[in-house]
C-alpha cells in the first residue's frame, strides 16, 4: 500500500503565518516542517514511510487572501537600490532564490535583516497598467 497526499487548506491570520516563517531555519524549511516541530511529531519522512495508511496534509498559505497569478512582476526599492523579481507558479523568485513570501523576499534583498515585505513591495500583475503597492491589495 503506497500513501497518498490529501491536500487540506487551512486559512490563518497573517501574524500566525508570520511566526512560522521566523521558525523557518532555511527558506527550504516548509510550512509544514516547522508546525511538526511545534507540535512535537515525527517528521515527514516517518510519517510518510511505504505502507503507512496515514496521509500527509499539505499546508497552503495564502496570507490576507491576496493571489498574485503567475507573471506578476515586482519591484522594492530598499537602500536606494531597486530590485526586481517575479511570480512564478505561486512562488516569489527573487535574486535567483524561490521563497514564499513577501517578508521572505524582502529578507533575501536585505541580507537578513528582518523586514515587513508587505510594506516594501510593489506589485504589476498581468492585469495592471502599472505597479501599485503590495500593501494595498491586502484591503481590497
Amino acid at each position: 500500500m503506497t500513501a497518498h497526499k490529501d491536500i487540506s487548506v487551512i486559512e490563518i491570520d497573517f501574524d500566525v503565518y508570520q511566526s512560522i516563517v521566523a521558525r523557518q531555519r532555511g527558506f527550504d524549511d516548509s510550512p509544514n516542517a516547522v508546525l511538526r516541530r511545534v507540535f512535537d511529531l515525527p517528521t515527514e519522512s516517518t510519517e510518510l514511510a511505504p505502507g503507512n495508511v496515514g496521509a500527509m496534509m499539505e499546508l497552503e498559505i495564502a496570507p490576507d487572501n491576496v493571489e498574485l497569478p503567475h507573471g506578476t512582476e515586482l519591484r522594492m526599492e530598499y537602500w536606494g537600490i531597486r530590485h526586481t523579481g517575479k511570480i512564478q507558479n505561486g512562488e516569489w523568485i527573487i535574486k535567483g532564490k524561490h521563497v514564499k513570501s513577501p517578508s521572505a523576499a524582502a529578507i533575501e534583498v536585505a541580507g537578513g535583516v528582518s523586514l515587513n515585505g508587505w510594506k516594501y513591495w510593489w506589485v504589476k500583475r498581468p492585469s495592471d497598467k502599472t505597479f501599485i503597492p503590495l500593501e494595498s491589495l491586502r484591503y481590497q
